[in-house]
C-alpha cells in the first residue's frame, strides 16, 4: 500500500504542486480509473483494460539469464542511486546492464512519473529496503507492486 502523506507520487505528480490544477488531475485519474482495475465496464475496456486505468510492471530480471552476480550488481547498483553503502566494484561490473533500468527510473534513478517508474535516488522505499528485499524484487516479476 503506498504512503499517501511523503510526497513520493508516480505518474505525472510531485506534491508539491497541490494548487496547481494538473496535479489534481493527475491524482483524481488515479482515483477514479485506478491501478490494474479490473471493474472496468466492457463498453469502454480497449484491449482488455480501461483505457485511462494506471498501470506499470517491472519486469522479472532473472527471466532475462543474469546470473546471480550481475543480479547482485544490480542491487549495488540501485544502492549507489540513493548514496547507500555498495559495492563500487559490483557497479562498475555491471556497468552495461544499468539501461534496463533507466526507460522507467531515469539516467540519474530519478523515475519517469509518465511510466509510474518510481524514484530510486531518494530514501523512499515502495518494498523495503534490505538487501533481500531488493534482490527479490529485481529478479520477480512485479505488477505494480504485487509480487507474483
Amino acid at each position: 500500500m503506498p504512503n499517501l502523506i511523503d510526497f513520493d507520487w508516480l505518474w505525472e505528480v510531485t506534491g508539491f504542486e497541490m494548487t496547481q490544477t494538473e496535479a489534481v488531475f493527475e491524482i483524481m485519474q488515479t482515483i477514479l480509473y485506478g491501478v490494474r482495475s479490473q471493474d472496468c465496464p466492457e463498453s469502454i475496456k480497449r484491449y482488455g483494460v480501461c483505457p485511462d486505468m494506471r498501470f506499470s510492471q517491472m519486469p522479472a530480471y532473472s527471466d532475462l539469464g543474469l546470473t546471480d552476480e550481475q543480479l547482485n550488481g544490480l542491487v549495488d547498483y540501485v544502492y549507489s542511486l540513493t548514496g547507500a553503502n555498495h559495492d563500487a566494484g559490483a557497479v562498475e561490473n555491471i556497468s552495461g546492464l544499468t539501461g534496463i533500468c533507466v526507460e522507467c527510473h531515469g539516467d540519474e534513478g530519478g523515475g519517469y512519473k509518465a511510466f509510474g517508474g518510481p524514484d530510486l535516488s531518494d530514501d523512499i522505499w515502495l518494498f523495503g529496503d534490505s538487501r533481500e528485499q531488493v534482490l527479490d524484487f529485481i529478479t520477480k516479476a512485479v505488477l505494480l507492486g504485487v509480487q507474483h
